[in-house]
């Protein structure tokens, strides 16, 4: 029986992946929706559907994509291979060998469990220590600690023997936030440069400062603190026990010992990291620099942070999708999507008042996620918001930043790869994980307009 359900969602999920394409490629050719066009985004939806639906290793979608780009005539080789060439990929293959590399001479751990500890041993505290955990994580790694979270949230549960069941799906769901909720608010390696990737495509004057993030959508730490409020209340965690938790925690960071000298030295790379990224404004150097060149000092001798095998360990798959999804962007801009998607929103955004136009972009990006991942939504989305509001006189930041928002704004597990993760350990219903999750899509839309909104007017962004 489990076969046959299994093959029957094997054949739904590839019906999904031909037919949807197959019906972009039946749509009328117009003088706007050209025969190029078309095929752009039936290859593009055939190859994240594919990503989406993990038929096979990231890695072969990644590759084919721009390849049939190329072989396909959609755009030339040096546009759809182009993000090999420019800083992002490798960028971000540093943030991954430095967030490696931490992980391996246990510093994310010991960070991890010290701030779970400090929020004592209650149900409720363990669950706010888990989202604690991965708010100091985020920055310590510059939004590349899924994984940790990941383990640490399933650790928890067997240590505390949860099983599957609604403690279970809550503590996760906890993990789930700290792991991706807080990349909302926090300095993101990976969006930043999608961003920039995004808007250098438009005009070479727009940049991404590093504090983007964590300034222009600061409320978002509040709004999650509500948030977990409110959880806390509708589902009564108050008077869920938690036995041996403390016990538990105290154990686990007494076993790392003291600090060793290799977490020290990785403590004062990332403090110079960190130093490099507060003043760019001052150096002028790209942030992308800091990333390209500060991880890779761990393998020298006298450091010796590492070992140059770290290499090895570093997901290549997950490089060689990220350097497609900004293929998609590129291959986007080089057709003049961004231009197209303009003219046809910006007479209805205009027509629209500040928080309608913000609503609509809300629920494009909730939409958007089901068929895109964050990285691809985020790269291919960013030129045509940025290009609206400059259209429509405005800045930019507030359409950008709302996009942002909806890249954790999610309601099934494929929407987002980490998130398969969590809900693959086996210890939380679809049921829970969809509920969970709408919750918290109802609660931050609100709370997006009640307190985000306001503090784009305090500060200036909108007027």
């Amino acid at each position: 029986m489990e076969s046959i359900l299994k093959n029957r969602k094997l054949l739904l999920q590839w019906s999904i992946t031909l037919l949807l394409p197959l019906f972009i490629l039946l749509l009328p050719i117009t003088e706007t929706f050209t025969s190029t066009l078309k095929l752009y985004l039936c290859v593009t939806m055939f190859i994240i559907f594919v990503v989406a639906f993990d038929f096979f290793n990231t890695a072969w979608p990644a590759i084919l994509l721009p390849t049939l780009y190329c072989v396909l005539n959609i755009a030339p080789a040096n546009i759809a291979f182009g993000p090999w060439v420019g800083t992002t990929v490798w960028m971000i293959l540093g943030a991954f060998v430095l967030t490696t590399a931490l992980e391996e001479c246990g510093f994310l751990r010991r960070i991890a469990l010290a701030c779970i500890r400090l929020c004592g041993g209650s149900f409720t505290g363990t669950m706010f220590g888990l989202i604690l955990a991965g708010y100091v994580l985020a920055w310590v790694t510059f939004c590349n600690h899924y994984i940790v979270m990941a383990m640490l949230s399933y650790a928890v549960c067997v240590a505390m023997g949860t099983g599957r069941s609604k403690e279970s799906a809550l503590l996760l769901f906890s993990g789930q936030i700290g792991a991706g909720t807080v990349q909302i608010f926090t300095f993101e390696a990976l969006h930043n440069s999608m961003m920039q990737a995004g808007l250098s495509s438009i005009s070479d004057t727009l940049s991404v400062p590093w504090y983007v993030l964590p300034v222009y959508n600061l409320p978002g730490l509040l709004i999650t603190l509500i948030f977990f409020f409110i959880l806390t209340k509708v589902f009564k965690t108050k008077d869920i026990k938690l036995n041996g938790a403390k016990e538990y925690f105290d154990n686990e960071y007494r076993k790392l010992g003291a600090i060793s000298l290799q977490e020290k030295k990785a403590a004062i790379l990332l403090a110079g990291l960190m130093l490099y990224l507060v003043t760019t404004p001052l150096h002028g150097l790209p942030l992308a620099y800091g990333f390209m060149l500060i991880p890779y000092l761990m393998f020298i001798p006298g450091i010796k942070v590492a070992d140059s095998n770290i290499i090895t360990k570093v997901n290549w798959s997950v490089v060689f999708f990220i350097a497609a999804c900004l293929s998609i962007g590129q291959v986007a801009t080089y057709l003049n999507l961004g231009q197209i998607l303009s003219d046809i929103l910006t007479p209805m955004l205009r027509n629209l008042g500040i928080i309608p136009s913000l609503l609509l972009i809300y629920l494009t990006g909730t939409i958007a996620n089901l068929i895109l991942t964050p990285a691809a939504m985020v790269t291919t989305l960013t030129a045509p918001l940025a290009q609206i509001a400059i259209d429509l006189g405005i800045s930019h930041w507030p359409y950008i930043m709302t996009m942002i928002y909806t890249t954790d704004s999610v309601f099934l597990p494929h929407e987002i790869g980490f998130l398969l993760v969590f809900y693959g350990f086996g210890l939380m219903s679809m049921k829970d994980f969809v509920t969970l999750n709408l919750f918290k899509v109802a609660v931050f839309v609100i709370l997006f307009v009640l307190l985000q909104v306001p503090y784009w007017y305090l500060i200036g962004l909108l007027v």
